[in-house]
């Protein structure tokens, strides 16, 4: 019963929603509370002639019009939903028939002498709850307007016949009229006075809880967010060490849903991480097999919640945890890989000054074995051979260890701009010499003469003789054709872009090797250093560009390099 009531008095919510609601229980409760009291006041006459209740004819026919006046004004309300002050309009005017009704009854039951006059303070504190001071100070002068006209009804005409017989005495004098009228009407302005501010503390203190309690779902929904959408898994325990919390980044990293392990106890899920916490929790990494029974490496950290302990609790028993965790996998292995790479940047870097310092020897080495060739012309056959193999092979190495070096010490391009056809003949011209087991290799040109080229000069010759060795080694064996083309366009508003290809006829490269072949020390012939087109790569990379290996009808092997180049200059 208290909550009824609390329910029906509870002060006016900034919604017209709410009023609406509170008119309507309120409509109700004038319904029970003046059946209620028409029914004590019948069993009243029945039991004491001193008892003023009025005849049942008369006590039917008010409470008809009473229904019918709730029951319409329930309809008005439901149907037509008035809002705004036409709302508060109609609040007021139901409080005010509130009071009518009370008058009618209060004259009823015995004018002055009726023990019913205090109902009067029902609409009045209703009113305060409601529509606050002003509401409540209009039906308390409502009331005491109509409290006056009872009294003068009572004095200037006869009361109603049953009165006789009762316990009624009418008023003495006009003095003492005077002075219940002054009573009643203080004490209708008091009863305003207080629940019109208890109404309005009620208000300010509703809309208060109303900002904090919007202010706490904006943070509790901010909180559930950002808990929800980090990519950092969080699971928290409390003191029994059961999971108590599992957000969407821990579904992800482990595989378990949240509802597969709130509830559970933390090491029957995540054995390695229900340990004691250390002194300074510090990033931790154990082994974890999922749901799937993948495994993976998960990195954790851990740290108390110290939450404010409940009655009954000991502080140490309150403490809960929070462990922070995300899968190290994939960082574990690119540590792994960044260690080799430096294992491998360390060996190469030895194996350049290994080759640095076998460049010497080997130039003694050729250099006397070209004298003892140049002394053994006209000697011995098989001196003669033995001589040219060692030229030969002192060469070869001196070629190879050249690559290295160009690969393993690689320059930063010095660019600038230079005729690319003139350049890359002249190249062309001095490889084929120095290499006359290519001269019967035609090579053929699809180079403007006028195209110029912004890159390091150097570098260009150098990729163009590894990439023309490729070609010619592809293709020496047979008569089919290497062509070499370049040509320009333009890349956006800004900027332009090289093209520059070397095409042969050979046997081509395989699909699945295309991208192999980049790779240092790959090669899929049987006498190659693996270098050539890993210089290729990096020059071009050097110079921002790109370089990939494409084939078709007329070319089983094209090498496609693209280098961005500025817009030239006018002239």
């Amino acid at each position: 019963m208290k909550a009824f009531f609390a329910r029906i008095f509870r002060p006016l919510a900034d919604t017209e929603a709410a009023t609406r609601r509170h008119l309507l229980w309120w409509i109700l409760l004038r319904i029970l509370l003046m059946s209620v009291l028409c029914i004590t006041a019948a069993i009243l006459r029945d039991q004491s002639t001193n008892a003023i209740v009025p005849p049942l004819p008369q006590t039917s026919l008010f409470l008809l019009a009473l229904y019918l006046f709730s029951i319409t004004s329930a309809l008005v309300l439901q149907k037509t939903a008035p809002g705004g002050w036409k709302l508060r309009a109609f609040g007021l005017a139901q409080l005010w028939g509130d009071a009518v009704f009370i008058a009618v009854f209060v004259y009823a039951t015995g004018c002055s002498f009726s023990i019913f006059t205090p109902l009067f303070i029902l609409p009045i504190i209703a009113a305060g709850l409601i529509l606050y001071k002003t509401g409540s100070l209009a039906l308390a002068a409502a009331s005491t307007l109509l409290y006056a006209a009872v009294l003068l009804f009572e004095l200037s005409s006869p009361v109603p016949p049953y009165f006789k017989g009762t316990g009624y005495e009418p008023p003495a004098h006009f003095s003492a009229t005077l002075n219940l009228f002054a009573f009643y009407g203080l004490l209708f302005f008091l009863a305003a006075l207080i629940s019109g501010q208890m109404g309005g503390r009620l208000h300010r203190a509703q809309q208060e809880l109303r900002k904090t309690t919007r202010a706490y779902q904006h943070l509790a929904q901010l909180y559930q967010q950002i808990f929800d959408d980090i990519t950092t898994g969080i699971i928290t325990t409390d003191a029994a060490d059961r999971i108590n919390s599992y957000n969407h980044a821990a579904e992800l990293i482990t595989g378990y849903r949240s509802e597969q392990v709130v509830g559970e106890l933390l090491g029957r899920i995540f054995p390695a991480m229900a340990s004691e916490l250390p002194a300074n929790p510090a990033r931790n990494a154990c082994n974890f097999t999922k749901e799937n029974g993948e495994n993976i490496r998960i990195g954790y950290s851990s740290a108390p919640l110290r939450l404010a302990a409940e009655p009954g609790q000991t502080s140490e028993g309150s403490m809960a945890k929070v462990f922070t965790l995300q899968d190290i996998s994939q960082i574990e292995r690119m540590e792994q890989q960044m260690r080799e790479a430096e294992k491998l940047a360390a060996i190469g870097e030895m194996s350049a000054m290994i080759a640095h310092d076998f460049r010497n020897p080997l130039a003694a080495i050729s250099g006397s074995a070209q004298m003892l060739a140049m002394t053994q012309e006209n000697g011995n056959a098989t001196a003669t051979t033995l001589v040219g193999i060692i030229l030969r092979e002192a060469e070869r190495m001196e070629k190879t260890i050249a690559d290295f070096l160009l690969f393993a010490r690689p320059k930063a391009p010095q660019q600038q701009w230079f005729q690319l056809r003139s350049v890359l003949e002249g190249q062309i011209a001095r490889f084929m010499d120095e290499n006359r087991r290519f001269s019967p290799v035609a090579i053929e040109w699809d180079v403007p003469v006028a195209l110029s080229c912004w890159a390091d000069q150097q570098q260009i010759e150098a990729m163009l003789r590894q990439l023309v060795e490729n070609a010619c080694t592809a293709v020496q064996d047979s008569s089919a054709r290497v062509l070499i083309r370049a040509a320009s366009r333009e890349k956006d508003e800004n900027s332009d872009e090289l093209i520059l290809e070397v095409c042969d006829q050979g046997s081509g490269i395989p699909q699945e090797l295309r991208e192999r072949v980049f790779t240092p020390f790959f090669s899929h012939r049987a006498k190659g250093t693996g270098l050539g087109l890993a210089i290729v790569r990096q020059i071009a990379q050097q110079h921002q560009g790109l370089v990939a290996i494409d084939g078709n009808n007329d070319f089983t092997c094209i090498v496609r390099v693209k280098l961005p180049q500025p817009k030239q200059p006018l002239g």
